[in-house]
């Protein structure tokens, strides 16, 4: 008898509801949200203004908290974690992208990817070794040398992509492919 190995989903959202205000004024951002993200999977959250995507993704990626339901992020249940440890979890294993990249705009491409390795103490040619294959395998090679008001917005947000990455590689010594939380991301 063969037996089929499921992979663990790379998220799980279930009965999530996010209530904000109280007693006469209350506004229902989410309202039992349940879906599953399994690995590889593209996923799009479409809806009018005001309808909970934002509540979502924030939840989602543990900035906010949910009023009732679970979220389980590689089987990880981030709604039931302690606050140091959603602070250890958020810190290792989420990336942020935000909407305007948050890229310090006196560092080139190249310094602010490097930037989280130099805090961490890396060494100059490793720095020099991870920059240059996370800018190669997310096609941004040809900006390292310039700053952000000479990218375009979907190259800021690649090179956030890959300072996020240098944030958490002191962890994960090559770029893997991890989930990615994005609110309305540009580029290819």
């Amino acid at each position: 008898m063969q037996t089929t190995h499921m992979a663990t989903p790379v998220l799980e959202v279930a009965h999530l509801e996010k209530v904000y205000g109280a007693l006469g004024n209350v506004t229902r951002a989410l309202n039992d949200v349940s879906f599953t993200v399994n690995r590889g999977e593209f996923v799009g959250i479409m809806g009018a203004s005001g309808s909970g995507k934002s509540t979502l993704l924030n939840c989602v990626s543990t900035i906010d908290s949910a009023t009732s339901g679970t979220i389980r992020i590689n089987g990880q249940d981030v709604t039931r974690m302690k606050q140091a440890k959603l602070s250890q979890f958020r810190r290792e294993e989420l990336g942020f992208i935000f909407q305007d990249s948050n890229l310090l705009d006196t560092l080139t491409a190249r310094e602010n990817i490097a930037l989280p390795l130099t805090i961490a103490r890396t060494n100059s040619a490793e720095i020099s070794t991870r920059v240059q294959d996370v800018a190669a395998r997310l096609s941004i090679s040809q900006v390292l040398d310039k700053y952000p008001y000479q990218m375009s917005g979907g190259q800021q947000q690649r090179v956030a992509a890959a300072h996020d990455h240098g944030r958490r590689a002191h962890r994960r010594p090559r770029f893997q492919e991890r989930s990615l939380a994005a609110r309305e991301p540009g580029g290819p």
